[in-house]
């Protein structure tokens, strides 16, 4: 309640106090904000508003976008302890959709533009739309990721991370990333018997108040390297 009261305290008088009405909707709509991370492509993608899968339970007529065992994040809980289950989906961008709609707020009330924080602009290998980045790699080789051209509208400090999102993949085995955090990382693509993606996630956070956050999706496609005779 006290981050509650934080969010709306400064932003106009409170309107339908002590009058609620409970909606389930919410996560259906968190995964259509634009913010790089691709989830109205495919909700199998994860974002904001939860990774799902497509298929047919018990009693179904047809398949249908929901949860099973195949649905499930491992994310590490602010204990420190890792933590599968398909929430995990979902909390683990928590701070990053609270803050973004605490900055709409802002924006709704601030006078000019410089009143409020603004999401930080990424690029990614020189493509500085939000679009998912499709990249082709072969088994063996060195696939190098840029940040280079991102910025903050209103001059904050900006760090940008990198991670795999594994469960977003069909590859399931380790992919070492040269570095977590920084303008630059790359990683040598694994061996496969067979064709697969990878997931990676550039994700951009500012310093401002409330620091918010933007994101771009390589899908990289991997390709088994045809061994010599």
């Amino acid at each position: 309640m006290s981050r509650a009261r934080t969010s709306v305290a400064v932003h106009g008088t409170p309107h339908f106090c002590g009058r609620r009405r409970e909606n389930r909707d919410t996560l259906s709509f968190l995964g259509l904000v634009h913010n790089g991370l691709g989830w109205h492509l495919n909700p199998a993608y994860g974002g904001w508003g939860g990774r799902y899968v497509l298929y047919q339970p018990y009693g179904e007529t047809r398949p249908i976008w929901t949860n099973n065992h195949d649905s499930r994040d491992t994310v590490t809980a602010d204990n420190g302890q890792q933590v599968c289950s398909d929430p995990a989906t979902i909390w683990r961008w928590r701070e990053h959709f609270q803050h973004d709609f605490a900055a709409r707020m802002d924006w709704c009330a601030a006078a000019e533009l410089q009143g409020a924080n603004h999401n930080p602009i990424a690029v990614l290998n020189g493509d500085a739309t939000k679009r998912v980045l499709r990249l082709n790699v072969v088994a063996g080789d060195t696939l190098r990721l840029s940040a280079a051209g991102s910025s903050d509208p209103d001059g904050h400090r900006v760090t940008c991370r990198w991670f795999v999102y594994r469960e977003a993949g069909t590859f399931q085995g380790e992919v070492a990333l040269s570095a977590a955090e920084g303008e630059t990382t790359s990683f040598v693509a694994p061996q496969v018997a067979k064709p697969a993606t990878i997931h990676v996630i550039q994700q951009l956070e500012d310093d401002g108040h409330p620091k918010l956050f933007a994101y771009r999706r390589a899908i990289v496609s991997l390709a088994a390297r045809e061994l010599l005779p």
